[in-house]
């Protein structure tokens, strides 16, 4: 009698590894991740913020068609459309940092983010921690720095 024999199905993910995650732009880029997969809004001084892509290169920009015979106006359609590709909110992001804290508090120590948004995001972000890195002392921007003993904690040796 035949047998069925099947393979263990798994998920395919497109992932996004940044050095020095812990850092500002790190910590922006994972919590605009996050804020748009969760759709998370957060007030500021000028009212509620929701999230979105604008800035993106992939998600807001528009490429040039052609021409409307009917009205004679220009057509434009987003690259998005044009071109198969991963929506930003599929990405799995990681990364190295020379500090090993979580991720909410690197958020917290870079203060580039509205207060709301990082106190809904810290539980998300907490669940993140770079992975250790190589740390060379010559390509510090904090290698005079008066933090770096207590950032430089998480370095193999390079």
């Amino acid at each position: 009698m035949p047998q069925l024999l099947r393979s263990a199905e798994f998920k395919l993910t497109d992932s996004l590894l940044l050095v020095g995650l812990g850092g500002n732009n790190g910590t922006t880029v994972l919590a605009t991740h996050l804020a748009n997969k969760h759709h998370v809004s957060w007030h500021t001084k000028d009212g509620v913020q929701e999230p979105n892509y604008i800035g993106s290169l992939v998600r807001a920009s528009t490429i040039r068609l052609g021409t409307d015979p009917e009205t004679g106006k220009d057509v434009f359609v987003p690259i998005s459309e044009m071109l198969p590709m991963v929506h930003p909110n599929d990405f799995v992001i990681g990364g190295w940092d020379i500090s090993g804290v979580s991720m909410d508090k690197a958020m917290s120590r870079a203060k580039v983010l509205q207060y709301d948004l990082q106190r809904q995001l810290a539980p998300m972000m907490q669940e993140v921690t770079p992975m250790p890195s190589i740390y060379c002392k010559y390509s510090s921007s904090q290698m005079n720095g008066t933090d770096k003993r207590p950032r430089f904690h998480r370095c193999q040796p390079g």
